[in-house]
């Protein structure tokens, strides 16, 4: 019984956290290939929702989903500016999906759920 208890904390003070910092590495790997290879592509897409208010799905230390209007995108950069005049600035690295904010048929904003 004691035997097991001590494989169980092992697993759980050390295996555990090698599997987290895996995935961390490989997010890692990626941004450093995207910046290698440049976010031109990025930027131009992005570019199209300029002025528009949208729903920006940021990935790093955790999941967010940040609303409000783009104003600018420029250099691995977006200029997001929130209902309450307050500015975002946000790298594209970090960036996972960028949407439109959905809206009913009324024209009235429809609900989010962050994924």
């Amino acid at each position: 019984m004691n035997n097991y208890f001590i494989w169980f904390i092992i697993f759980f003070c050390i295996i555990l956290p090698l599997f987290r910092e895996r995935k961390q590495a490989d997010v890692r790997k990626i941004q450093k290939k995207r910046r290698k290879q440049g976010n031109v592509t990025m930027d131009e897409i992005i570019k199209e929702f300029i002025d528009k208010e949208v729903v920006v799905y940021v990935s790093g230390s955790g999941s967010a989903a940040v609303t409000g209007f783009i104003r600018k995108a420029e250099n691995g950069w977006i200029k997001l500016e929130k209902s309450n005049k307050q500015v975002e600035i946000i790298s594209i690295d970090y960036v996972s999906r960028i949407q439109e904010y959905p809206r009913n048929k009324k024209g009235k904003k429809k609900m989010i759920f962050a994924e």
